[in-house]
């Protein structure tokens, strides 16, 4: 993995993947244990605002907060997921466990504070997802931090949190809807020895063709932009040819993209540039989504008040879109 990438591509990645609540409910229901899973109502999970790590540590962990019902009484409960991204497990990664209690606490007193009518507190899953290039060997229980002999006292705080651990998976294991599935992937290959990184692009190849043919190469542009920084050109162009036979009008609209930002005078090969250029086309894809949405709600006659709660778009800005889009005054 380039030594310069920024932390805020995993993160970008990750909260833009998993903060979908479809693909979200795909990871959590692969790897929470089945005891768990079956007590829940995925059709309820939302997500919820989260930022509960400290500054120091942002560079190498990010989070997502979930909101669920459980099934039995329609209780609220959450699960709470931590990335962790580095390149190994290190010594720091021992004390996991005690910053994901210091994070639950957080939780609870935010909630606290939002409902203090409440007499109980909302049950937390707490979740480490990791990718890196070596192992995670730190156990998940948490009273394994204090003295062996004294492990048992019952003023100990006990709680255990799920791994997902994918530092050796193999990528025909992973897990989840097709998305999530692609994105796991990517972000596996971004981590491993040169050798390992082409088995898993090759298996998140077919689920990003599929969702570029269904929705448009903007779908997926943020998973294709993380394949152009995190790889070495020879497997990024063998990627991209692979990505363009399987999906091949979405797939030369992107090397149609790439080939115009060279003639603008990019560098081939710069990945910033790259990066820069497909980013642009995920956002244009993105303007245009609002567009057509405002557009749709306006024929239903829904007034503005409604339309700008729900898309964040208001008459003003929805002229600048038509504007750029149509061509129109």
């Amino acid at each position: 993995m380039p030594d310069h990438l920024p932390p805020q591509r995993h993160d970008n990645l990750f909260r833009s993947v998993f903060g979908e609540p479809v693909e979200a409910a795909g990871l959590l229901q692969a790897h929470l244990p089945r005891a768990v899973a079956d007590r829940l109502q995925w059709s309820t999970l939302s997500v919820e605002d989260s930022d509960f790590i400290g500054p120091d540590l942002r560079a190498s962990e990010s989070d997502l907060l979930y909101a669920i019902r459980r099934r039995a009484d329609g209780a609220r409960a959450w699960v709470y997921v931590l990335l962790e991204h580095q390149s190994t497990a290190g010594r720091r990664d021992r004390w996991m466990r005690l910053r994901l209690l210091q994070y639950c606490c957080r939780i609870w007193e935010r909630d606290r504070r939002d409902h203090p009518e409440e007499t109980e507190l909302r049950p937390i899953v707490p979740i480490v997802f990791y990718v890196g290039d070596g192992r995670w060997r730190h156990a998940t229980e948490f009273s394994e931090l204090f003295p062996e002999e004294m492990r048992r006292w019952p003023w100990l705080p006990r709680f255990e949190h799920v791994l997902i651990d994918h530092s050796d998976t193999p990528p025909e294991a992973v897990r989840g809807a097709p998305k999530g599935r692609a994105a796991q992937l990517i972000m596996m290959a971004g981590y491993r020895v040169a050798t390992a990184r082409w088995p898993a692009l090759r298996r998140a190849l077919p689920l990003l063709a599929n969702l570029a043919v269904r929705n448009g190469w903007q779908q997926v542009a943020n998973l294709l932009v993380y394949v152009m920084v995190t790889q070495q050109k020879l497997i990024r162009d063998r990627f991209m040819q692979e990505f363009r036979r399987l999906a091949p009008k979405p797939g030369g609209e992107v090397m149609n993209y790439v080939e115009e930002l060279k003639k603008q005078g990019l560098e081939e090969g710069r990945e910033e540039g790259l990066e820069k250029g497909l980013e642009e086309g995920l956002e244009k894809g993105r303007e245009e989504t609002l567009l057509k949405t405002t557009q749709g709600l306006l024929r239903q006659d829904v007034p503005w008040s409604v339309i700008e709660k729900a898309t964040g778009v208001d008459e003003a800005r929805f002229r600048r879109l038509e504007q750029q889009f149509n061509g129109s005054g």
